[in-house]
């Protein structure tokens, strides 16, 4: 009954090969993304941290203050600006100075104490 049937090919999956950039070698810092289940909201590589010693597949980076070796799969080059270039970038100036008797709310609203209220 089951003769005329054939049997079916095995099919391999050959391991995926990750993009690697090409200014991964050259950066001092690198992002390390982040191999959990995330918030909402949250990024998907923590902050750039330092790298110490690089190889073909893995890098020694900077964790906390202590040397941790990560593989070169789970980073990516993060392309910091120079102290010359951050020295001349100025905070933004206030144009808007609120009154002691308002307070603004984080979406930038201004709220005023009723008089009532007021002791």
């Amino acid at each position: 009954m089951f003769d005329h049937l054939d049997q079916s090919h095995l099919y391999f999956m050959a391991p995926s090969s990750v993009f690697v950039s090409d200014d991964i070698v050259k950066e001092s810092h690198v992002f390390l993304r982040i191999d959990r289940v995330r918030k909402s909201l949250e990024p998907l590589y923590a902050v750039p941290y330092k790298v110490l010693s690089r190889s073909a597949k893995v890098f020694t980076v900077e964790i906390d203050g202590k040397p941790t070796t990560v593989s070169i799969d789970s980073l990516k080059a993060a392309h910091l600006f120079t102290d010359e270039v951050a020295s001349r970038i100025s905070p933004p100036i206030s144009t808007y100075e609120a009154h002691k008797s308002e307070v603004v709310t984080r979406y930038g609203r201004r709220s005023r104490t009723v008089a009532h209220f007021q002791t």
